[in-house]
């Protein structure tokens, strides 16, 4: 009966931690940028407010070695949103080092931020 009230107190505060921490850190490290989103962005502070990117960059700076992969779709324009998301993540104190351009999203318009280990394949 002890285990059962020490596991439910423990539960609530590691969901509130995780409700606090953002939709990156409850889904699993990635982050969706839709378009309505990309198109209020005109400065790295606007980066920083896109829903969940803040607890996304959080957790890269905890998780040494990891690297940031922006996935977009395989157009020119893809590729042109995804090279400014770098640099404003790059603005944000992101080593462009650690973030890595991959086309494929399968959205003409989403761009998809990840959390991933060095060395992992692109899986999402």
């Amino acid at each position: 009966m002890n285990a059962i009230r020490l596991r439910s107190a423990l539960a609530l505060p590691l969901l509130l931690m995780m409700i606090a921490a953002g939709p990156a850190a409850a889904a699993g490290a990635s982050v969706k940028v839709k378009p309505a989103d990309w198109a209020q962005i005109r400065s790295g502070q606007d980066v920083a407010r896109l829903p969940g990117i803040t607890a996304l960059i959080a957790k890269f700076r905890e998780r040494k070695g990891d690297k940031l992969v922006i996935r977009y779709t395989d157009l020119n324009s893809g590729r042109s949103r995804a090279e400014k998301l770098r640099a404003w993540l790059v603005a944000l104190g992101v080593p462009a080092s650690n973030i890595q351009l991959d086309p494929g999203t399968g959205d003409k318009d989403l761009m998809i931020v990840i959390l991933q280990k060095q060395g992992a394949r692109n899986v999402e």
